[in-house]
């Protein structure tokens, strides 16, 4: 009798933790994102819980290939661990440590990788090598291809009596070539648009297409059907710079391209913050994040920092190709910067006189202590 009753008992007790293990998947969704992210993928949904996210970037751009004639390369582990190595990394500014009451601005490039991905025309079929290693000299190597190539002489030649001299000058001299600020070269949108550029491109709209529906759902299940839709648009967008990156188990890496990305997102990063300084006098850079910059308004009210924000952003974004843009995300007011990753204080998304109210948030912080 005992016995029976003991076995009953772990029975019911694993039972009880299914139930709840079933409880937490519901309640964060896990289920309907997965098949979410697989309807969008096409793939089945095991895949997606057990293999990376490589195979979710190649489903779709596979399909891309397919529809303009191209196939994807197959590289082997010895050509991925020949390619070049990677020499760009992201800008991560030493902040201003400190507490600040007056407001500090957070302004944040939206989607700043797969925007520069479109902005700039990166892609695999649109790269045309490094320039100090494209010219009349040496041949070089392009990514994981074992062939070396170069460059014809009068092609180099015109490349640099053109604009091999300032990056900037190449996106607005009509020159049928871009240089991007790794030095990397890639044929404008004018003569060839890139397979990357043009599967986020899609992806982006739709992105925006869905957060826009997800507004007016009056349907609470739509709604999060539809919520999980554009997490997986952005989660995909996010990971395709992931893609050309892996340059130890990649199946597909440049490092050309995630090179040329980084440092296109680094001079971005650079210039606002830049601009941030010369246009606004009471405006002071104290820490920036790869795709964020913080600002500090001194002697600024609540509702002056809102008004600061959006006019910076609106002037920031200008300057930069579509769908390149610089958001106004919140307003600390006040806050405390530690050092890198460890910020917090209470932030407003609205003015107050649009009805903001603060909502305390910790970064890297330690906010709660239980001893």
């Amino acid at each position: 009798g005992a016995t029976v009753a003991g076995r009953r008992a772990v029975l019911g007790h694993l039972q009880d933790l299914a139930a709840l293990s079933l409880e937490v998947l519901d309640k964060l969704e896990v289920l309907p994102r997965a098949a979410e992210l697989s309807r969008l993928f096409g793939m089945d949904v095991l895949s997606g819980f057990t293999r990376g996210t490589q195979l979710r970037v190649e489903s779709l751009l596979m399909r891309v290939a397919r529809a303009a004639g191209l196939l994807l390369l197959s590289a082997s582990q010895a050509q991925v661990r020949s390619q070049p190595a990677l020499e760009c990394l992201p800008l991560v500014m030493e902040p201003a440590s400190g507490f600040y009451w007056d407001p500090v601005l957070v302004l944040d490039f939206k989607g700043m990788y797969p925007s520069l991905v479109v902005a700039h025309n990166i892609s695999f079929d649109t790269c045309m090598g490094h320039a100090r290693r494209a010219g009349a000299g040496p041949v070089c190597r392009l990514g994981v291809l074992e062939e070396p190539w170069a460059l014809g002489r009068e092609a180099a030649l015109h490349l640099a009596e053109q604009f091999l001299g300032d990056a900037a000058t190449s996106e607005t001299s009509g020159c049928p070539v871009r240089l991007l600020p790794n030095g990397c070269l890639f044929v404008a949108p004018e003569v060839r648009r890139g397979l990357l550029p043009l599967m986020l491109a899609e992806v982006l709209r739709l992105r925006a297409e869905t957060k826009a529906a997800m507004k007016r759902a009056a349907d609470p299940a739509l709604a999060r059907r539809l919520e999980q839709r554009q997490f997986a648009l952005k989660y995909f967008a996010n990971v395709t710079y992931g893609y050309a990156g892996a340059s130890f188990s990649g199946r597909m890496p440049c490092a050309e391209i995630a090179d040329a990305i980084v440092a296109s997102g680094r001079r971005a990063l650079e210039e606002a913050a830049d601009l941030i300084e010369q246009a606004e006098p009471r405006a002071r850079v104290v820490y920036g994040d790869t795709d964020s910059v913080f600002v500090q308004l001194r002697g600024a009210s609540l509702e002056e920092a809102f008004a600061v924000g959006r006019r910076l952003c609106a002037r920031i974004s200008a300057l930069h190709p579509t769908p390149v843009e610089l958001e106004f995300e919140k307003v600390y007011f006040p806050s405390v910067c530690l050092c890198k990753k460890r910020y917090g204080g209470l932030a407003y998304s609205r003015p107050p006189s649009e009805g903001g109210r603060p909502a305390f948030e910790a970064k890297g912080l330690e906010a709660v202590r239980r001893d």
